[in-house]
């Protein structure tokens, strides 16, 4: 657990969060994982044993679920697809491939199955059954540290800014069939945090679109 017991205080980081960069910021404001101060290689991401920490304050560190998923896939996949040499068609099936392998038909084994290490980036649905003080969103989170008690734009590093980068390239990847699975899923925590379940397009949805999205 990411524990200040100065602050009294617990960080709770969803995985592909931008984990790193916040590790490195709340290490710096007597955050310790176990006996150390956070760094951005050395942090927890689980929280099962919150019963500890009852009366501490609650800081959670989360993301889109759509860029969740498809940041998985990145981080998955065998092509740097970040060098231009593959086309937008080959990556869109090899994602494909990839979800269609995790997100079949069966929930109940994907529901039962979260804490399997090829799954565990799905645990971040979790985060919709915790009450926190303070939430900080990848999209908002120079805005969303303000609000902590301690906060201090100079210690922010700069050099890891990349990592909190809200990048939309996602749109071009996911379907609208897999969006409607990642968001049937998640559905709590979009709920929760105020999430847009319908980013996983440019194209201006009519109203009716909308409500055949989340009823469908």
């Amino acid at each position: 657990m990411n524990v200040s017991q100065k602050h009294l205080m617990v960080l709770l980081l969803a995985k592909n969060s931008g984990e790193r960069f916040f590790a490195d910021y709340f290490g710096k404001f007597d955050f310790f994982f176990r006996d150390e101060p956070l760094k951005q290689e050395y942090y927890c991401r689980v929280h099962d044993d919150l019963k500890s920490y009852e009366n501490y304050q609650k800081i959670i560190c989360i993301d889109h679920p759509y860029r969740i998923v498809y940041k998985e896939f990145l981080k998955n996949s065998d092509i740097n697809w970040k060098i231009k040499t593959n086309s937008l068609e080959k990556q869109r099936e090899d994602f494909t491939f990839w979800f269609d392998r995790i997100f079949y038909n069966d929930i109940d084994y994907l529901n039962d199955n979260c804490a399997l290490h090829q799954l565990s980036f799905l645990l971040s649905r979790d985060f919709a059954n915790l009450n926190a003080e303070f939430i900080i969103k990848k999209d908002t989170y120079l805005q969303d540290l303000k609000n902590l008690p301690f906060f201090d734009e100079t210690k922010t590093n700069q050099k890891l800014d990349f990592l909190l980068q809200p990048s939309m390239d996602y749109q071009k990847v996911i379907s609208e069939s897999q969006a409607k699975k990642i968001f049937y899923f998640f559905q709590d925590y979009f709920n929760k945090f105020g999430f847009d379940p319908f980013t996983f397009t440019t194209e201006e949805l009519t109203k009716q679109e909308k409500v055949n999205f989340i009823h469908s």
